[in-house]
């Protein structure tokens, strides 16, 4: 959905700060799930409880998946994008991209 992306420098100068920030989003994620999924829900729009339960079963429980892991498939994607048109020569390593205490998130 989102890339969130840190200055290197900032993240040399803090370096607890990426691991700090990706575990705060987790949890904004695991409060937004679970309110989403709350009975009062259904009583302001009955569409909500509808476009939930479909998104689950079209893309499963995480729908929103966070991670460099999890979401790897669609960069790589659009990475072959980028080459096909141009804009980079070659598909990046993850070692490239992210930084090293995130990759396996």
């Amino acid at each position: 959905m989102h890339v969130l992306a840190i200055k290197k420098g900032l993240a040399e100068k803090y370096p607890d700060l990426p691991s700090k920030l990706y575990n705060e989003f987790l949890k904004a994620k695991e409060e937004a799930y679970m309110r989403i999924r709350e009975p009062y829900l259904m009583f302001i729009s009955p569409l909500i409880n509808e476009a939930y339960e479909e998104a689950v079963q079209l893309m499963g429980e995480d729908y929103w998946s966070y991670g460099v892991s999890k979401n790897w498939y669609v960069i790589q994607k659009l990475m072959s994008y980028m080459i096909e048109d141009g804009l980079i020569k070659e598909e990046l390593k993850k070692e490239d991209v992210f930084l090293n205490s995130l990759i396996n998130t």
